[in-house]
């Protein structure tokens, strides 16, 4: 067998300046860690091995006739049904601004093609591998790398007049705080408690077509109790680590987000940051694994206010959560153990990595 050393790989980017998120957290920081060398993948060339990612021009790889494609499906594109009208015109869209050579018509159908034709899948929950072994037999389960944003900053010693609650995320999922703009109310019926949004400023509407969205304008009309930071690597650690809880809120009426992985939640959990989350499935795993005995996936708005209310109040619980959050994250989704699994992806598609057993 070749090692992963001496074969030509490509990596199909988010970014060509590998400055996206999921850039720094899944293939290049493997990469990086094993001292692999790669090129931006080109459709025209001959590669041993193309490792795709989700913002790849599908409509061109589904038909690449060389080496082996690595796919890395981390949403749950699948799970959307065929009538979702967002989904409808995503193909279409991504023809009109370039990002795909050939126009698509039905994207849920060509992610199908697109699996169909890698030799190996990677995902990112138990449910998005039972849909992908439909059509490709190869998944693999491969969350994010941390290391790029997870800074332990010292909290400050500046006496805190409210209960700061934390989120962070993409601009295009902010729409899920809604769900906690009468919960905001509530709590600050009897405390004083703000959450702090770390985001992009602005999101462009509707595929880019009909501007951008003011995200500021936008919390605002969420909550008054909302404070907007934009984002940024510096300031990010320092955020989180003078918050007092994170909340991940889901919309589990909508396929594609109740599909979502932990990364997020692991995420703060490395930080020491207790969380509470919508009870999607993954979130549910994750919290009843690191914390069977406390109920920290919420379904309705009373689970979530109850839950609160109990953090803002108990100091050594919300310490006693933190720490065993972060010592699950750290135990059992540590770099190396992560790096383990993209090895095993290459081993199983024929090539020997460094760890290799011989």
């Amino acid at each position: 067998m070749k090692s992963i050393s001496d074969i030509k790989i490509g990596y199909s980017p988010y970014d060509k300046s590998f400055n996206s998120p999921g850039d720094k957290r899944r293939f290049v920081a493997y990469a990086k860690a094993r001292n692999l060398n790669f090129e931006i993948a080109d459709p025209s060339k001959d590669y041993d091995v193309v490792v795709l990612s989700e913002l790849s021009d599908i409509s061109l790889w589904e038909s690449y006739p060389h080496g082996k494609i690595i796919y890395d499906l981390i949403d749950s594109y699948l799970a959307i049904p065929q009538t979702n009208i967002k989904s409808l015109f995503r193909g279409i869209a991504g023809y009109i601004k370039g990002r795909y050579k050939k126009i698509i018509f039905n994207h849920k159908a060509a992610i199908v093609k697109m699996c169909q034709r890698s030799d190996l899948v990677i995902c990112s929950t138990s449910e998005q591998q039972s849909m992908i072994k439909d059509y490709c037999k190869k998944v693999h389960i491969i969350l994010d790398v941390h290391n790029s944003v997870v800074k332990n900053c010292a909290k400050t010693n500046k006496s805190k007049e409210s209960f700061q609650l934390v989120w962070e995320g993409l601009p295009s999922n902010i729409l899920h705080l809604r769900f906690l703009s009468n919960i905001l109310s509530e709590l600050n019926k009897n405390n004083s408690v703000v959450l702090n949004v770390i985001t992009d400023k602005k999101y462009p509407r509707y595929f880019s077509f009909l501007g951008f969205r003011d995200i500021e304008k936008e919390l605002a009309s969420i909550s008054k109790h909302i404070i907007f930071h934009p984002f940024n690597f510096e300031s990010w650690s320092k955020i989180v680590s003078n918050s007092d809880l994170a909340v991940i809120p889901t919309d589990l009426s909508d396929p594609f987000a109740k599909g979502k992985p932990e990364n997020k939640l692991l995420l703060f959990w490395r930080m020491g940051i207790p969380v509470v989350t919508s009870a999607s499935p993954a979130y549910v795993r994750a919290q009843n694994c690191a914390h069977p005995s406390n109920r920290l996936a919420c379904k309705e708005d009373d689970e979530w206010l109850n839950t609160i209310n109990q953090m803002i109040e108990d100091n050594s619980l919300r310490k006693n959560i933190g720490l065993s959050g972060k010592i699950y994250a750290e135990e059992n989704y540590n770099n190396e153990s992560i790096f383990l699994k993209w090895d095993k992806v290459f081993n199983e598609l024929g090539f020997t990595t460094s760890t290799t057993s011989n």
